[in-house]
């Protein structure tokens, strides 16, 4: 007989379990007719680590679904508007060695290829600069939206910093008080399987045994469903993506005026990069670096040394020290278990892609309740291959920015050995000699990201090679184009720091 899936069981609470618990509940428990369940057992004794992150675009549209006003999330999660990353000294750490990689797409795009016009017409210029308003505006502090403009939206295209401690925070609140989620603060001692290998309980510590029909694993690194218990394997990205550490720390402002970046900066050093991450009160800091290519104390000579240049006096002995394997399960899904958030994978933050990767996983998952355990083994091979691709795109495209770097340490030097270039990428390098990147080279059908971002990183890195397309001479009116409207926008929009003061809650 075939089995009803009402009960969903989250182990694991932080970002990933709270923000699948809230985007499966505002698609199914508001109906007051809803016969489904959705329990979270939460550990008690796990602590948030509290680095600031990032978010994708994607996550105005999630916390729109799940009934969060932005007023609210900005003010109760320390947070700040993103347009996008600035890469500092990747190309080789000469003067003027800075590009971005904004949030926007190019003007014109995609009616023309920008890729050929800049390159016919503007290779003495900045590409992101002369294709968008984005990088203006950051290097101008400049918030991507006015005082008056509706929430959600902007004039310009924005995702968020956040501190992910208070997100997790205001998520939890959120479910339980608006969501009908039920929270169970608990340690899992034992998970229950019946012989057909699914699970079917599990065993607390201060809790009765927990029932359910479905279980998603949001246990992070610990994966202690999907893999200590359903034994899905793990494919390590380490010989692609070489940084597995990160040192981390917070640093007040100078000021209590101080500008808040609207954009991410991320600064090349010798065996890897450091993120800067400006949030309302504070900024977050970290160094991630391969620890096959320095020592953890070296690492933090050169981190503390990067700060103080930078930052003046700084005490070494507030800063963190994490370890992550780079790479990703390709069967996050096995029978009624779903892993979801770190135990299904985990890159490197260049892109800001775990939280994005956490919605849209729970959105697939809520789009596609499994109604009955018999459709589980269809949506499960679904699930799986479309986040195994989705995963391989992110190693290419975190790769490209490592793989054309002129920078002369052997964590560099080594990221642009063919060995440690994927297939898919190299093949791409070398079409991109001839051809500028277009549609035609990205024919998946969720593409991880478009056209315009490759674009923004080939070029941003001065990867500029010969093209035998022709385009019309469009690049020098669309900077002028650009410039005017930079010009616009300087008399209209606020900064960054004093629009976010405008979202403050008593």
């Amino acid at each position: 007989m075939e089995k009803p899936i009402e009960k969903i069981v989250i182990v694991g609470g932080g970002t990933a379990g709270w923000l699948c618990a809230a985007i499966l509940a505002s698609k199914h428990l508001l109906d007051p007719g809803s016969n489904k369940k959705i329990v979270l057992v939460e550990s008690p004794d796990i602590q948030s680590v509290g680095v600031g992150e990032g978010t994708w675009p994607t996550m105005r549209r999630t916390l729109n679904q799940i009934g969060i006003s932005e007023q609210e999330f900005l003010s109760k999660c320390n947070a700040s508007f993103k347009q996008g990353t600035r890469f500092l000294g990747w190309r080789d750490g000469s003067q003027g060695d800075d590009f971005f990689h904004p949030f926007s797409l190019p003007v014109g795009f995609p009616k023309i290829n920008p890729g050929t016009a800049w390159l016919e017409n503007s290779m003495g210029t900045d590409f992101a600069k002369v294709f968008s308003v984005q990088p203006h505006l950051c290097e101008l502090n400049l918030a991507p939206k006015h005082f008056k403009t509706p929430e959600y939206n902007g004039m310009q295209n924005y995702g968020y910093h956040l501190d992910a401690g208070k997100f997790a925070d205001l998520l939890r609140r959120h479910s339980v008080q608006k969501l009908n989620v039920q929270h169970i603060q608990a340690n899992v001692e034992q998970v229950h399987r019946n012989e057909s290998g699914n699970i079917f309980a599990l065993t607390t510590d201060s809790a009765a045994d927990i029932t359910g029909d479905f279980f998603v694993d949001c246990t992070g690194f610990h994966a202690k469903l999907i893999s200590q218990t359903m034994g899905a394997e793990f494919n390590s990205t380490g010989r692609t993506l070489f940084a597995d550490r990160a040192l981390v720390v917070s640093k007040e402002y100078e000021r209590p005026d101080s500008p808040v970046a609207s954009q991410t900066n991320s600064v090349a050093l010798s065996a890897g990069w450091v993120w800067d991450i400006g949030l309302k009160d504070r900024r977050g800091l970290g160094y991630v670096y391969s620890s096959s290519h320095i020592s953890e104390e070296v690492a933090l000579n050169e981190f503390v040394s990067h700060l103080c240049a930078s930052e003046g006096d700084f005490d070494e002995g507030t800063v963190r020290s994490l370890k992550f394997e780079s790479g990703y399960r390709p069967t996050p899904w096995i029978n009624n278990c779903i892993a979801i958030g770190l135990s299904a994978g985990f890159v490197e933050p260049l892109e800001a892609s775990s939280i994005m990767m956490t919605e849209l996983a729970s959105n697939f998952l809520a789009d596609r309740w499994p109604v009955s355990d018999s459709i589980i083994p269809i949506l499960s091979k679904q699930f799986n291959d479309i986040f195994s691709s989705r995963w391989l795109r992110i190693v290419d495209f975190l790769k490209l920015h490592y793989c054309l770097s002129k920078r002369q340490t052997d964590f560099w030097m080594d990221n642009t050995s063919s060995s440690s270039i994927p297939d898919s990428l190299a093949e791409k390098l070398e079409l991109w000699k001839f051809h500028t990147p277009w549609r035609d080279d990205f024919t998946y059908a969720q593409e991880m990201f478009p056209t315009a971002s490759y674009q923004y990183i080939l070029y941003g890195m001065k990867n500029l090679n010969p093209i035998t397309e022709s385009s019309c001479v469009v690049s020098q009116n669309t900077h002028a184009a650009v410039l005017s409207k930079v010009n616009q926008l300087k008399g209209v929009l606020p900064s960054n720091r004093d629009l976010i003061g405008s979202c403050s809650i008593l």
